[in-house]
């Protein structure tokens, strides 16, 4: 069987998103509720105890709060690197339940039979990572929490099938709003988030550099500096103008996505 993704929740208040084979089945990132994410897991005729795995790519709440109560009740190994793991640990009350298994950013990791491919990011924490879950020729991408693309990280997502891209702020709903302007120029800062605007020019320079993705899945949408209409339609106008074939569509907070097939 090749990858199924799923998204659990993609935004500012919490991100978890499912990739699985049929026999392996990992988390990227378990930052909603337990009970959230029991809830969508019982959705798709799953449990907790069919997780193999939960990664956590970096020690910001909105990507690891329900990682206390969903890997400590239910055994579940965590993997992350030891700067992510030092960061999260005064914030878990059940660490010492935990099973978890500290990796170097850039190493390929072994869960079941699924390969994940572990690539450094810019972000305003410490040592983030992005992610990219293997299984035969088929990949699947997490990238999110990413203030500017380097060309390491371009040469990592050009090669992926289903790349979920950070579409975070409009750039005028941001200047305009209500954010104090120290919080404003972190967001734009290079480890920061990355623009409707950021994102568009990312998926053309893809485009044009032949890329093999086919669906590119616009994630970590700000509820206050964004909307997904905005975020769809600065894609969609870019590729347009490129001739761009890619599938594009938008994941939200707190709605489980449909599936998509790899």
């Amino acid at each position: 069987m090749s990858l199924t993704f799923y998204s659990l929740s993609s935004g500012s208040k919490g991100n978890c998103y499912l990739v699985t084979n049929g026999t392996t089945t990992v988390l990227v990132d378990a930052g909603i509720s337990c009970k959230e994410t029991t809830q969508c897991l019982q959705t798709l005729g799953l449990s907790p105890s069919d997780i193999n795995g939960i990664i956590i790519t970096h020690g910001h709440s909105d990507h690891y709060k329900g990682l206390d109560v969903l890997a400590g009740r239910h055994s579940i190994p965590v993997f992350t690197n030891s700067a992510t793991w030092d960061e999260m640990n005064p914030y878990l009350k059940y660490a010492f339940k935990m099973k978890y298994n500290l990796f170097r950013t850039g190493d390929l990791l072994d869960i079941g039979d699924l390969k994940i491919n572990t690539f450094a990011k810019l972000h305003d924490t410490r040592d983030p990572f992005g992610v990219t879950v293997i299984h035969q020729d088929s990949r699947a991408c997490v990238l999110t929490d990413i203030g500017r693309m380097t060309p390491a990280v371009l040469r990592e997502i050009h090669e992926t099938d289903l790349l979920v891209l950070e579409s975070n702020h409009d750039r005028r709903m941001l200047d305009v709003g209500p954010y104090p302007e120290y919080l404003k120029a972190r967001i734009r800062s290079d480890k920061g988030h990355l623009s409707n605007e950021d994102a568009a020019r990312t998926l053309v320079e893809l485009f044009w550099n032949q890329t093999r993705i086919k669906q590119v899945l616009l994630a970590h949408l700000s509820d206050e500096n964004n909307r997904p209409e905005i975020a769809l339609a600065t894609a969609q106008k870019a590729l347009h103008q490129s001739k761009s074939i890619l599938k594009l569509e938008v994941i939200h907070q707190h709605i489980l996505s449909a599936p998509y097939h790899l």
